[in-house]
């Protein structure tokens, strides 16, 4: 406890935040033929999510063999006061939740953004004030929420990740098939061009998560960056010639020099 202490005030002081990976999701116990280990003997029916045809076995949102319920109370108290405890003792930043949506479902298994879970944060005096980060999805059906978590939730966003990577490999050009719109193998672009390509899908992925169930505000996002797009490659072409004239022009010059010193 003291080293980590010490780790979390020693990064503070150097301007570095400390959030904690955490997957409050799931329990140890396993699926149905997991050992008996806390909340299967104490009130296994509340505790977790259990299937509708058969009780005895789990419903798995998280691939890990069970889902904790935090509709019960008590599963709910033991999730805030662990988180809780972090941010009080050892003085962490914020939390960063894994497979949030599981932590997220409430009703008859369905994400719900006024969850026990979320609503209890939200209205907490510790807890509502550190970072908090969504991993927006898990394994169970309508998992994928990109988007729709409430106020002080940041989200961990795929789209717009997958895309940074994209351009920072710069791979896009054969992800988007590096051809014209008739069929042909188009010129492969470069740098800039490249760049200014994996910019526009980037700002428009990022903005089509955000925009939730409105299409229209998606489409005009879209629209939007297209246009940039269309200008920043417009811009590269024209400076692309540019500088081809200037080189030319260089060597036509350095020609006519070398002709005058041999004259002379």
């Amino acid at each position: 406890m003291r080293e980590f202490k010490l780790t979390v005030k020693t990064l503070q002081a150097a301007g570095l935040e400390v959030l904690l990976d955490v997957a409050p999701n799931h329990t140890c116990e396993g699926n149905h033929q997991g050992p008996m280990l806390s909340w299967k003997g104490l009130d296994n029916c509340a505790s977790y999510w259990l299937q509708d045809a058969d009780r005895s076995k789990y419903r798995d949102f998280t691939g890990c063999g069970n889902s904790l319920n935090l509709g019960n109370p008590w599963a709910l108290k033991l999730v805030l006061d662990s988180l809780r405890h972090w941010v009080t003792e050892f003085h962490v930043d914020g939390f960063r939740f894994e497979l949030a949506t599981t932590l997220a479902r409430a009703g008859n298994g369905d994400f719900s953004a006024a969850s026990p879970f979320l609503q209890a944060i939200h209205q907490d005096p510790v807890l509502s004030r550190v970072k908090l980060i969504a991993e927006p999805w898990d394994l169970g059906a309508e998992g994928y929420r990109l988007g729709q978590y409430p106020p002080l939730f940041a989200e961990w966003n795929d789209r717009y990740r997958d895309s940074i990577r994209h351009f920072w490999k710069g791979d896009l050009w054969q992800a988007v098939g590096g051809r014209h719109r008739h069929g042909a193998p188009a010129r492969r672009p470069d740098l800039r061009q490249r760049r200014a390509l994996h910019l526009a899908v980037a700002l428009g992925r990022g903005a089509q998560a955000h925009a939730g169930p409105d299409g229209a505000r998606v489409r005009d996002t879209w629209h939007r960056n297209a246009t940039r797009l269309r200008r920043e490659l417009a811009i590269a072409r024209e400076e692309q010639l540019r500088l081809r004239r200037v080189i030319d022009d260089e060597r036509l010059e350095h020609r006519r020099q070398l002709k005058k010193l041999k004259k002379g």
